[in-house]
C-alpha cells in the first residue's frame, strides 16, 4: 500500500498525533468517528494488504458506545494519512464488568479479494495504455470496477505472457499469479484508488538513511534461510513444455554454482573450470541464438511451404475432376465439330495439369529441403549445427565423470512448473490467408533486436527481435505487437516470422497471430550496433562479451505473406525461450542464500531529526544497514517494506530485496 510520509502529523512535541478513525460503508457513506479507540496497530506493507487492528469499549464513561454495533464486519475504516482499510471477523470479548471489541482489518485492496477474474487460454499483454482493452490490467480494471491506473513500469508496458485458463479471485491473481509470471510487484493508492505496477527488477532510489551501531542500531542477528537456496532447476511449462530445444547444453536442466564456488567450498582447479564452462556458454550463446533463430525460420517457412502445397494440389484436383469431365462429354459427343472442340479444351487442361503437377514437385522438393534444414541427423544443417554445440557443451562431456560427482554434491535441485507458459492455438480472425507484397515497407520498433552473423557457415545475418511492434505499409497493411520474431537474411532475400500479439490486418483485429513473409528486400536499416557486456564472476575474472543489439530496422518487402493461427513449433520456440528466459531469472534469485536481519533499533521513523528523510520515504525505497564486520554499509534495493505503529515509541519494518536479502528492523 502507498502512502505519503510526508502528511504525517505531529503535536507541538513532535510526537505523532494517533489518527482518528472514521467509519464509513462500503459505500463510501459516513458513520461516524469511532471513540474509545487504544490498542491500535498498524502494519503498513508494500506489496501485500496492510492490516489495522484496535480495540473499542461498549460502554465510554459510562455511556454507551454509540458506534459500538456499527462496527461490523465489511465496514471502511478511513485514516487520514494511514491507510483505508476494510474491517473483518471483529471479535466481542466480555467478562461481565466491560465488554470490549476486538476489530481487525486490511487495506482496502482486499475488497478485490471477493471479485473472480477468468482469462481464457492465449497469450496476453501486460499493459498498453494507448489500447488497453485485453490487457491483463485492462482485464483487471473490467473487474476492480472504481479503481485506475497510476504507475506502470515502461518495461511491462508491451511484455507478453501466455497463459492457461485462469478462472480464480481477482487479489490472488495480483499477488501471486501475475508476480510470477510478469516479474512484477502491485502496490495500491487506497486513496486515490489507483493500482501502481513496478518492475521487480527495476532499481528503485535508495534514501540517504544509515542505520548502523553509531546511531540508532543497538543489537543486530543475522538468520541464513538455507532451506530457500537452490542452485539447479528443472522447469516445465504447461502439458510438458521444457526449455530442452533453446538451452544450449542440450538439457532440461540449468545451473548456478556461484555461491559455492564464492564461499570456496569448490576448490581450484574444479571452480576454474566450471567458470570455464560457463564463459563458453556465453561465448555460443548468441551462436546458438542465431542458429535456433535459423531453425524457427525454417519451421515457418515449411508451414508457408505447406500451405502452398495444400493449394496447389487443391488447384491439381480441381484440374482432374475438369480433366475427367471433358472426357466423358467428348466420348459423348456425335459430331465431328463437338469432338474437335472437346478434344481442345482436353489438350489445354492435359497442359494445365502437366504444368500444375510440375509445381507440386517443385514444391515438394521445396519442402524436402527445408525437413533437411531441420533433420538433426544432417551435421550441416540448422538443426545438426544445433546438436553440435549441445553435446560441445553437455556438462556430462565438458567434465569428467569424477569432476562430475563432486560438482553434484552442490546441486540442489528442484522442479518448477507454470503452467501459464502454454503454446496454444491463437485467434483466428485473421488466419489462413496468404497477401502478396510488392515494395511495402516494414518497420520495427522498441523491440530488443540481436543480430548474429552466420554468413561463413550458412551465407546469412540472423536478427532475433523481443518485444516492441513492427508495422508494413501498403495495400495489405498490418501492424502489431511483437512477441518474439526472427528476421533472415541472405543476400537480397528474406524470411520474417513474428509470433504477434494484438495483430491488425487492415479492418480486422485479432488478440494474437503469426505472421510469415519472405521474398526479396531492399533499403535495409537498422540502429543494431555492437555492445559489450560485463559478466563477473566469483574468482575475479570478469568476462566480457560483445554483440550486436539495437531497438530498429526496417526495410522494403516483396514477396508474400501467410498468416495462420495454429499451433505450430514457431510458436512452440517463442514459449520455450520465454520459459527459459523466466527459468534464469528464477535461478539467479534461488542461488543466493536468503538472509533475516533482526535488529533493534530507536524509532527512527517518527524523530525529527530525520524528518527530511521521513519526506522522501516511500515504501519499495532502499535504505543503508551497517553489519559490522560483515562488510559495511550494505545498499538494500527493498521491493517490499512493511511499517508497524505500536504506540509513539516503537516502530519496525520488514524488508525483502530481490538480491535475496531479507531484511527485518524493529
Amino acid at each position: 500500500m502507498y502512502l505519503d510520509y510526508s502528511k504525517l502529523e505531529f503535536d507541538v512535541n513532535g510526537l505523532p498525533e494517533t489518527p482518528q478513525l472514521m467509519l464509513k460503508t462500503l459505500g463510501d457513506k459516513m458513520v461516524g468517528i469511532i471513540p474509545g479507540v487504544h490498542n491500535l496497530k498498524l502494519n503498513i506493507k508494500f506489496s501485500e494488504p496492510s492490516e489495522i487492528s484496535f480495540d473499542i469499549p461498549a460502554v465510554i464513561d459510562g455511556e454507551p458506545n454509540p458506534l459500538y454495533d456499527d462496527v461490523t464486519g465489511y465496514k471502511q475504516i478511513y485514516t487520514k494519512c494511514y491507510g483505508v482499510y476494510e474491517t473483518m471477523n471483529p471479535e466481542t470479548e466480555a467478562d461481565g464488568i466491560m465488554e470490549v471489541k476486538h476489530v481487525k482489518g486490511y487495506s482496502y485492496e482486499k475488497t478485490l479479494e471477493s471479485k473472480k477474474l477468468f482469462l481464457e487460454e492465449g497469450t496476453f499483454n501486460f499493459w498498453n495504455p494507448g489500447s488497453p482493452t485485453d490487457t491483463v490490467l485492462g482485464r483487471i480494471l473490467e473487474v476492480a470496477i472504481g479503481w485506475g491506473v497510476g504507475y506502470v513500469s515502461p518495461s511491462l508496458i508491451g511484455k507478453y505472457r501466455t497463459f492457461n485458463q485462469y478462472d480464480d479471485y481477482l487479489l490472488s491473481f495480483m499477488y501471486n499469479h501475475a508476480p510470477e509470471k510478469y516479474r512484477c510487484v502491485f502496490v495500491f493508492d487506497t486513496y486515490k484508488k489507483t493500482i501502481n505496477v513496478y518492475d521487480a527488477d527495476e532499481e528503485r532510489p535508495t534514501l540517504p538513511i544509515y542505520l548502523d551501531f553509531d546511531n540508532l542500531i543497538e543489537s543486530l542477528g543475522i538468520e541464513e534461510k538455507s532451506d530457500e537456496l537452490v542452485t539447479a532447476i528443472r522447469p516445465y511449462g504447461s502439458d510438458e513444455l521444457s526449455i530442452r530445444n533453446v538451452n544450449p547444453i542440450g538439457t532440461n536442466w540449468i545451473y548456478d554454482l556461484s555461491y559455492f564456488i564464492a564461499n570456496g567450498d569448490i576448490r581450484e582447479p574444479l571452480a576454474s573450470k566450471w567458470v570455464s564452462w560457463q564463459r563458453s556458454i556465453l561465448n555460443r550463446q548468441e551462436y546458438y541464438r542465431g542458429l535456433t533463430g535459423l531453425r524457427a525460420s525454417a519451421t515457418a517457412r515449411l508451414m508457408t511451404a505447406q500451405a502452398a502445397l495444400a493449394d496447389l494440389k487443391g488447384e491439381l484436383e480441381t484440374l482432374t475432376a475438369q480433366q475427367s469431365v471433358t472426357i466423358q462429354a467428348h466420348a459423348m459427343e456425335i459430331t465431328s465439330a463437338g469432338k474437335t472442340y472437346q478434344q481442345s479444351l482436353l489438350d489445354d487442361i492435359n497442359r494445365k495439369i502437366a504444368a500444375k503437377t510440375n509445381e507440386v514437385r517443385a514444391q515438394e522438393s521445396t519442402i524436402a529441403s527445408i525437413e533437411r534444414e531441420l533433420d538433426p541427423t544432417v551435421p550441416s544443417s540448422y538443426a545438426g549445427q544445433i546438436q553440435a554445440i549441445a553435446n560441445e557443451l553437455s556438462i556430462s562431456n565438458y567434465f569428467t565423470e569424477t569432476e562430475y560427482r563432486e560438482l553434484s554434491n552442490f546441486f540442489i535441485e528442484q522442479d518448477i512448473t507454470e503452467d501459464t507458459f502454454v503454446a496454444t492455438d491463437v485467434d483466428t480472425t485473421v488466419s489462413g490467408q496468404s497477401y502478396p507484397l510488392s515494395n511495402n515497407r516494414l518497420t520495427v520498433s522498441g523491440s530488443a533486436i540481436s543480430g548474429i552473423d552466420l554468413s561463413a557457415q550458412f551465407g546469412k545475418r540472423m536478427y532475433t527481435m523481443s518485444g516492441g511492434t513492427f508495422s508494413l505499409s501498403g495495400s495489405n497493411a498490418i501492424s502489431g505487437d511483437i512477441i518474439r520474431g526472427t528476421l533472415e537474411i541472405g543476400g537480397n532475400s528474406y524470411v520474417l516470422s513474428f509470433y504477434a500479439g494484438t495483430l491488425r490486418v487492415n479492418n480486422k483485429t485479432a488478440a494474437s497471430g503469426m505472421v510469415t513473409m519472405s521474398g526479396t528486400l531492399s533499403s535495409f536499416s537498422t540502429n543494431v550496433s555492437p555492445t559489450t557486456t560485463r559478466y563477473p564472476t566469483d574468482l575475479g575474472e570478469d568476462i566480457y562479451i560483445t554483440t550486436d543489439e539495437g531497438t530498429a530496422l526496417s526495410f522494403n518487402a516483396s514477396g508474400s505473406m501467410y498468416l495462420t493461427a495454429n499451433v505450430n513449433d514457431y510458436q512452440r520456440y517463442s514459449v520455450e525461450m520465454e520459459l527459459y528466459e523466466w527459468a534464469v531469472d528464477t535461478l539467479d534469485d534461488a542461488a543466493t542464500p536468503t538472509y533475516e536481519f533482526s535488529v533493534d533499533s530507536a524509532n527512527f521513523i517518527f524523530a525529527q531529526e530525520f524528518s527530511p528523510f521521513r519526506n522522501q520515504l516511500e515504501l519499495g525505497k532502499g535504505v543503508y544497514l551497517n553489519v559490522g564486520g560483515r562488510g559495511g554499509n550494505t545498499r538494500l534495493p527493498l521491493i517490499s517494506l512493511s511499517l508497524s505503529l505500536t504506540s509513539r515509541n516503537e516502530t519496525s519494518f520488514q524488508s525483502y530485496f530481490p538480491t535475496g536479502l531479507s531484511v527485518m528492523i524493529t
